[in-house]
């Protein structure tokens, strides 16, 4: 269900426009058609995974079995209506990894003792039934050729220790992970990317800390040669698959959390304490919108260019209560605030058919 604007008043069958114009209803008796899934992490400490048939008019949380409390549920891939993967914490000395085949009735853990290392997963990524990315923390990379009944476990060489955050891919082949150094020291500043030309046979890094300042939190290939890549205070762009890679936002102040784009002119950014960006020309010149519904750091996107169609997860900045579910049908127009079940910060989003 969507929810008004107004904090104390439900009204069923109705959502509200949130942001730029005010608050105004609208009738929504045609609901939408798209298929997607939302996770993060419930104030109550266990793990959320939730689903909507209708473009997000309703959200139900679906039932993850075993799963211990504290452990985040930290990404989300769809493939299509029934199926759908997402990757989380360790549960017993393995890193957790999750599918379902019947739209979220039934979710099943994938992988074994054996298989699977004792890390934290943060990052999933599913090209097509047979072949599926995982990454996460210590440098870690999964993949899998056979609907996850193998998985090949193996850690990047770096001169860092890296915790990989995000996956990206172009076609099959082209794949990109980037990462967060594993420091205690909170002013380094290290961006990381990794790049497989050929499916993972192969990786080099690009990006060294001279030419890309800032951590990276997320990368977005829009072909083989365009990528966005989201960190503290920039958003950086390549036009030549990652060989050179130069800046194209600047907000110092701001934490950059995921970059994403409908085409290769259409670009949306979000970060902490309400960020939420967007380009019509690649990057050339950014919008800044200015949500009415304050207080979250905005953390998870996707988006369907074909259908301007664009949805945003995020968690409470204060670290209590509901985080935030923002849709928009007409490319940012005009934007609703989408309710849901459950008392959860939000970390990543997935619809089938988006990007």
């Amino acid at each position: 269900m969507r929810k008004p604007c107004h904090l104390f008043l439900w009204i069923p069958l109705l959502f509200f426009m949130i942001l730029n114009n005010g608050c105004s209803k609208s009738d929504s008796g045609s609901t939408g058609t798209y298929t997607g899934w939302a996770v993060g992490q419930a104030y109550s400490g266990y793990g959320t995974i939730l689903n909507t048939q209708n473009d997000g008019f309703s959200w139900l949380r679906q039932v993850i079995p075993s799963l211990d409390p504290d452990v985040n549920i930290n990404d989300i891939s769809a493939l299509d209506s029934q199926e759908a993967w997402a990757v989380g914490g360790v549960v017993n000395g393995f890193g957790l990894i999750l599918r379902t085949l019947d739209g979220g009735l039934n979710w099943n853990r994938v992988g074994t003792l054996d298989q699977i290392p004792n890390d934290e997963l943060m990052a999933i990524y599913v090209i097509d039934k047979q072949t599926i990315w995982a990454a996460g923390k210590n440098n870690r990379i999964l993949s899998t050729t056979d609907q996850g009944m193998t998985w090949r476990s193996f850690k990047l060489d770096s001169i860092f220790q890296i915790n990989f955050t995000s996956i990206t891919v172009s076609g099959t082949k082209n794949l990109w992970i980037t990462g967060e150094p594993n420091t205690k020291n909170p002013n380094d500043s290290i961006a990381v990317i990794m790049h497989s030309p050929d499916g993972g046979i192969t990786w080099s890094t690009q990006g060294l800390k001279d030419t890309l300042p800032g951590k990276i939190h997320n990368i977005f290939a829009v072909d083989d040669s365009t990528l966005y890549a989201a960190a503290d205070g920039f958003i950086y762009k390549t036009t030549n698959g990652g060989l050179n890679w130069y800046i194209t936002f600047t907000n110092q102040n701001k934490r950059i959390n995921a970059v994403c784009a409908e085409d290769i002119n259409d670009i949306w950014a979000i970060g902490n304490n309400d960020g939420l960006f967007h380009s019509t020309n690649g990057g050339v010149h950014w919008d800044t919108i200015k949500p009415q519904v304050t207080g979250n750091n905005l953390l998870g996107i996707t988006t369907n260019g074909s259908a301007q169609k664009v949805w945003i997860v995020g968690a409470n900045t204060t670290g209590i209560g509901k985080g935030i579910i923002l849709y928009t049908n007409n490319d940012g127009q005009t934007w609703f605030l989408e309710d849901y079940p459950v008392e959860a910060g939000l970390y990543k989003i997935s619809f089938v058919g988006t990007r």
